[in-house]
């Protein structure tokens, strides 16, 4: 399975659709191209915050060993060199240039015992202080990408309303036709921009009806996600506020109970797996607790099996009004997301404020640990769901682009 930000894979599969040419499907493929290029820039930038969390997590532990070493005899080259070579590779997921950091481990440094312990000590400096720089990094790409997604639901705030008024349109025609269907209701070869949305074999009202179902249900379980996560940063903020003055933390603890326990509650409602969705799309995300408490919030897409090109059942004007009254019902729930993610985002502002206070406040290491460990969780589950819901966006647009063309077949064959 692939990620699911790796979008490429959407637009080799559904750039060539052909789908039905009329005024409401031109209307809803112009929007659904204005969504696709900024859902991308979106999930780009989640992408690289999370790279950056993953990096910072890998120094985390350079930082460690080379402490350790600085507690005791220093770095000898060999170590110095892999210690080097662990920077150069962090420093490339994160673009930053290894060779500000090539100094503090030149092997000349640690050649000899006398000055092996002084210039570990500079380099542990050095990590701790690529470190810092690496958060601020993470902290500044985080709210630039606030900062796009709260662009993102303002521009199309008013273009779903476009897409409405493409439903309201066709679903006007339908109901103005005087026409029936005679004697074709059955068309043998599908156009391939049907095929494409709805995976091959027959397609009919039923299979339609099918495909807005899985939607409406991702809807659902996109809602749940986005509560929780909004839960999970409130209920994080009021612990981290009812600690006060921070005295009331175990000094050297490895944790904090009530936090732990809101981590845990948040696998049943953030994790789920779709079903076929528009151009039979399958989207999983698995959040998941590791062994050391942190959490994996993995996003993967699979494509089902295209069936054999069939046909298209035609559909009387009852059927046609219910899919696009359906599929209005589908846009206006996505509508509401925007202030859901105004929400998400209230929410996480406050609690980020809240763990750098404490991290600054706290002097124990393992404390430290603590909250760098709970800003890490925060910032991944807050940078992935809020943006994946801009790429559901658009999956609901190419699903309402798709049940128009039927339509627009439909009503092109009432004689």
């Amino acid at each position: 399975m692939s990620k699911l930000f790796a979008l490429e894979d959407i637009n080799e599969k559904t750039a060539e659709t052909e789908l039905e040419a009329t005024a409401e499907v031109g209307e809803v493929a112009d929007v659904q191209a204005e969504i696709q290029e900024e859902v991308i820039d979106a999930n780009e930038a989640a992408e690289a915050i999370n790279e950056g969390i993953d990096a910072a997590d890998q120094l985390e532990e350079v930082e460690e060993v080379v402490a350790n070493a600085a507690e005791e005899e220093g770095l000898d080259p060999v170590a110095a060199e892999a210690v080097r070579i662990a920077i150069e590779a962090i420093c490339a997921r994160v673009g930053a240039n290894p060779k500000v950091m090539y100094p503090l481990y030149a092997t000349e440094n640690f050649q000899s015992a006398s000055s092996r312990k002084a210039n570990t000590k500079i380099a542990l400096e050095g990590a701790r202080e690529f470190l810092i720089n690496i958060w601020k990094k993470i902290k500044a790409a985080m709210q630039r990408l606030w900062k796009k997604i709260k662009e993102f639901w303002d521009k199309h705030f008013s273009n779903l309303g476009r897409v409405k008024k493409a439903l309201e349109s066709m679903k006007n025609k339908i109901s103005e036709s005087s026409g029936k269907l005679k004697d074709k209701a059955y068309i043998e070869e599908a156009p391939s921009g049907l095929h494409e949305a709805f995976g091959g074999g027959d397609i009919s009202v039923k299979v339609i009806n099918g495909f807005i179902k899985e939607h409406e249900d991702l809807g659902y379980n996109s809602d749940t996600a986005s509560a929780a996560i909004t839960t999970f940063n409130e209920i994080a903020n009021s612990i981290l506020n009812k600690l006060g003055s921070l005295e009331k933390i175990v000094p050297n603890s490895d944790s904090i109970p009530e936090l732990e326990q809101a981590i845990r509650n948040l696998h049943k409602d953030v994790s789920f797996k779709t079903g076929n969705l528009i151009g039979g799309l399958i989207v999983d995300v698995n959040y998941d607790i590791e062994d050391d408490g942190n959490v994996t919030l993995d996003i993967t897409r699979d494509y089902a099996d295209k069936k054999d090109k069939g046909g298209v059942v035609l559909a009387e004007k009852s059927e046609v009004r219910e899919l696009l009254t359906r599929t209005l019902k589908l846009i206006n729930e996505s509508i509401k997301y925007k202030a859901k993610q105004e929400k998400v985002q209230e929410s996480f502002n406050k609690l980020a404020l809240a763990i750098e206070k404490a991290i600054n406040k706290v002097e124990d290491e393992k404390s430290q640990k603590v909250f760098r460990k709970l800003m890490k969780i925060t910032y991944k589950i807050n940078s992935k769901i809020p943006t994946v819901e801009t790429e559901f966006l658009n999956l609901n647009v190419k699903l309402a682009r798709a049940v128009i063309s039927y339509a627009a077949l439909c009503l092109k064959n009432y004689k």
